[in-house]
């Protein structure tokens, strides 16, 4: 017997998708950039779980875009103190 093989991107949200998806935005990751890995759904799909709350899917999703906009926060802090740069001579 063969296995059918799946084509397209998956549409059904499950806890491995969840939480690879979450994992992603808590590490700075946008949703957009997220969704263009042909391994994730659309950012429609993703959109509409947000949407509809699926599987409770809304507040791992707020909390991981509040996580993420706290690792750019530490980011552009980084750039700031790092006083490498501030100054060049020119000849």
């Amino acid at each position: 017997m063969v296995k059918a093989i799946k084509k397209g991107r998956p549409t059904k949200l499950t806890a491995k998708l969840s939480s690879e998806i979450i994992r992603r935005i808590c590490e700075g990751e946008s949703v957009k950039s997220i969704c263009k890995d042909d391994a994730m759904p659309a950012r429609s799909t993703v959109m509409l779980w947000v949407a509809e709350d699926r599987n409770a899917f809304l507040d791992i999703y707020a909390k991981a875009c509040e996580a993420r906009a706290h690792y750019w926060a530490d980011e552009i802090l980084d750039i700031a103190d790092d006083g490498s740069n501030d100054w060049m001579e020119r000849l």
